[in-house]
């Protein structure tokens, strides 16, 4: 078996799971997360970062705009929602304490009152299906 939950889910809320690692290596991890939250304040946006990328376990670090939003996200971490005015971003991860870009994303937009999760997944040290890379799933 590769791994089993033993979870007791609620009902009207709603729940991701993230897995990451390498089977090879036995290394896969879990990350559960609850995907509900308060709702934004009007003309906002909620967004979260999560880290499931195993090259990366002194963290990540998400610029928004120019302005540092999550900061020194360990691996199989994952932040608190923060509200985003609406409108158009350019998400750059790094790794934490670096100003070397290692995914960009632009032009993703904040819609008024959704719930969103920014991911990163795969590895650093790669260049393959398996390299690093990022994206963001609409949760509410």
């Amino acid at each position: 078996m590769l791994f089993e939950r033993s979870d007791s889910l609620k009902s009207g809320l709603r729940y991701t799971l993230f897995i990451a690692g390498n089977e090879v290596d036995a290394s896969i991890k879990q990350i559960f997360t609850i995907d509900t939250a308060s709702s934004p304040k009007l003309g906002r946006g909620k967004i979260r970062f999560v880290n499931a990328s195993p090259t990366s376990v002194s963290g990540l670090d998400v610029v928004a705009n120019g302005t540092l939003a999550f900061s020194k996200i360990l691996y199989t971490n994952y932040s608190k929602f923060i509200e985003l005015p609406v409108g158009n971003y350019d998400f750059q991860i790094n790794g934490t304490g670096s100003s070397t870009v290692i995914k960009d994303l632009p032009g993703i937009t904040i819609q008024d009152g959704r719930l969103y999760t920014l991911y990163a997944y795969g590895y650093t040290t790669r260049i393959d299906t398996a390299a690093f890379n990022a994206a963001i799933i609409t949760n509410q």
